[in-house]
């Protein structure tokens, strides 16, 4: 997948699935209002080799509710990130989570698995809508090597540490300001060394 590729799907995705972009920042905002996380800002240079999708529940809660209003909704992780380098796609599934638990690493597993799913059938309807197959697209491959992230707060002495993995999910610390937003000045850099 080239840039064009990934900005063709971003611009066919409608607004309740893209993150916001404010200025140089995407920023992807936490669903819970309980939650210790409220935002992430991501800073990317090139904004056209990458997309964050961010289901909007306010205002796209169908996927969550495919299955009818009794409570039963899909859960779903907090936001995919699509990333190109040297026109490799990298995918990364991403959870934000108050704490960093058995509990919560089990959650965030199911909450991830739904969202690969639900991308690969978003993926793959956009590819059958507008007659985009190609024999090159390495969309399998990176879906394949997916990383899937928990991302949970940390005191201010650490910074973006990465502990092990449990459950397949890569866990990091997050530094937040006094309005629980974690601003990331270099996002290349922060999913590059994941």
């Amino acid at each position: 997948m080239v840039n064009k590729e990934l900005k063709d799907f971003k611009n066919c995705l409608h607004s309740s699935l893209k993150a916001i972009q404010k200025g140089a920042y995407f920023v992807v905002k936490e669903q819970e209002e309980k939650s210790k996380i409220q935002e992430i800002k991501f800073n990317f240079d090139q904004k056209d080799d990458v997309l964050i999708i961010q289901q909007d529940v306010k205002n796209c809660p169908s996927i969550t509710n495919l299955f009818g209003n009794n409570g039963d909704k899909i859960e779903s992780c907090d936001f995919i990130v699509l990333l190109i380098k040297n026109k490799e796609l990298k995918i990364f599934f991403c959870e934000i989570k108050s704490k960093n638990t058995e509990a919560t690493r089990k959650k965030a597993e199911q909450q991830i698995k739904s969202s690969k799913i639900f991308f690969e059938y978003l993926y793959k309807s956009y590819l059958h809508k507008y007659n985009k197959y190609n024999k090159n697209d390495d969309f399998s491959m990176a879906i394949e090597n997916a990383k899937s992230l928990i991302l949970y707060p940390t005191s201010m002495s650490q910074k973006y540490s990465v502990a092990s993995m449990s459950y397949g999910l890569i866990s990091c610390k997050m530094e937040l300001d006094d309005n629980r937003v974690c601003y990331i000045a270099d996002g290349y850099k922060f999913f590059e060394s994941k």
